[in-house]
């Protein structure tokens, strides 16, 4: 058969093929584009001589190339010009002239730059919204469906993100475009803030745990330095309401895991609200509490732990206590890591340590502060002894080691209570007389008062109950009558 026989007896209608419809052929185009994401942002922006590029930018000569990363990484560099005005102009009409395809990367830099309501952003994001309908779809789609053009952007991804009936914080910054880099500038610190604002007046529902989920959604934490914000959005519903149990454990977790504990690093936190702190200093000193209760419980000693963590838990528990800090003996310190590690105590938990003569290696201290007193308690045979915060020989909060001689002192103390019959009525009348703080429930506090012949200050009687033949703890002489 010859070849012209071959060709009329072949039957072309087999390789017909119907075109695809628009719907599909938008779909495979947004399937390359998301596949081509990771290539958006230049590699080289960081070695990139943009000296260079902005003077051949100022004399008309730029080239594709360097228009394309000065675009996705010059923008903030612009603001601080002195001719800023016309080297914007000129590098948005070469975007212009180079085509389309450089809006894309105009976006990306606007998306990463840090202030995008400055007087140049707000041009750039002018020009891009004008060209809205000749950005690649897939980036038009997420600037009409997250409002990435829009002032407001902040406050309406926070209201997806918390008003969603489902979230997920990949899924979000995927389909957002706020992944990476790209979710680490400014855009994406307007949607930080306004979810840090709304965090901040209440955190019912899931709110809090899709707040963490979106802050920490590159595997880091985003916008670390803006601890300001942090703690707004998660100590601020508590300034005069307590957390559940959850969320106190939660938010304690994060913010000492991340940015450390404001009682042993308190220079990172001067950035933060007093009130804040407080808030935070006093869930650590109740967790203190709580270690020391955790670390006793293991063992089988726990009689005069138990009777004591009761009576101390009242003044907690009213938050009148916003510094606390335990120092554990050596076996006691072991117990602690070991429940560190279980996961059944606080990864942010945090203790000193004993060392010197006269204490048992399970043994151990807890010291606090309440009104003007320092007092630190024992958890098992031991004085409870307290410091008036003019006393010099105080010991010092959040040491790594305290000698147990030295904290054992009674003379450097004003008041040594031994747990005898009703200490807890009489330390309870003399908080009580000197600080004006009610007993626990079902404590009947002594309120008996005497006057010291010497100094002739009308003190609690416990004040005249020291070992050294009734002497007056405030003038250290007399003795007491009435």
């Amino acid at each position: 058969m010859t070849l012209a026989q071959e060709v009329n007896g072949y039957r072309f209608a087999g390789l017909k093929h119907r075109r695809p419809r628009p719907r599909h052929l938008e779909k495979a185009v947004e399937k390359v584009e998301r596949a081509a994401e990771g290539l958006e942002v230049p590699n080289d922006l960081e070695n990139f001589d943009y000296l260079v590029a902005f003077s051949e930018l100022r004399s008309g000569q730029a080239s594709r190339r360097q228009v394309k990363r000065l675009a996705a990484g010059g923008l903030s560099q612009i603001e601080e010009m002195k001719d800023g005005k016309a080297v914007l102009g000129s590098l948005l009409a070469a975007v212009d002239a180079f085509g389309r395809g450089l809006l894309k990367s105009l976006l990306i830099g606007y998306l990463m730059a840090q202030k995008p309501d400055s007087w140049a952003l707000t041009q750039v994001r002018r020009f891009l919204l004008d060209r809205k309908a000749t950005l690649p779809l897939i980036w038009r789609n997420r600037v009409t469906e997250y409002a990435l053009l829009s002032s407001d952007v902040g406050l309406h991804c926070s209201q997806k993100i918390l008003d969603a009936e489902a979230f997920d914080a990949t899924l979000f910054a995927s389909e957002s475009g706020l992944k990476g880099v790209k979710g680490a500038g400014g855009v994406g610190y307007k949607v930080f803030q306004a979810l840090s604002k709304s965090l901040s007046t209440k955190h019912d529902g899931n709110r809090l745990g899709r707040y963490l989920e979106f802050v920490t959604m590159d595997s880091n934490v985003r916008f670390r330095s803006h601890l300001g914000d942090y703690a707004a959005a998660l100590l601020a519903p508590y300034l005069s309401t307590a957390p559940s149990d959850e969320n106190r454990a939660r938010i304690e977790d994060f913010l000492v895991n991340n940015f450390g504990d404001p009682r042993i690093n308190p220079v990172a936190w001067r950035v933060v609200t007093a009130e804040y702190v407080d808030v935070l200093k006093r869930w650590l000193a109740k967790a203190s509490l709580e270690l020391l209760l955790n670390v006793v419980s293991a063992s089988n000693d726990t009689k005069q732990w138990e009777q004591r963590f009761k009576f101390w838990a009242h003044y907690f528990d009213q938050g009148l206590i916003t510094d606390a800090w335990v120092a554990l003996g050596p076996a006691a310190s072991i117990e602690a890591d070991r429940l560190v590690r279980a996961g059944e105590l606080s990864s942010a938990a945090d203790f000193g340590l004993l060392f010197g003569d006269g204490v048992q290696p399970d043994h151990s201290v807890i010291m606090f502060r309440l009104g003007d007193f320092t007092i630190t308690e024992w958890t098992h045979s031991g004085k409870v002894r307290i410091y008036d915060l003019r006393n010099e020989k105080t010991p010092r909060f959040y040491q790594r080691s305290y000698n147990t001689l030295a904290i054992r002192n009674d003379k450097a103390s004003d008041l040594a209570l031994v747990h005898h019959l009703s200490w807890r009525e009489r330390l309870s009348g003399y908080i009580n007389f000197e600080l004006g703080l009610s007993a626990p429930k079902g404590i009947k506090q002594v309120n008996q008062k005497r006057t010291c012949t010497r100094c002739r200050q009308n003190l609690h009687v416990q004040c005249f109950a020291n070992e050294d033949a009734n002497r007056c703890s405030r003038c250290g002489g007399g003795s007491s009558y009435g």
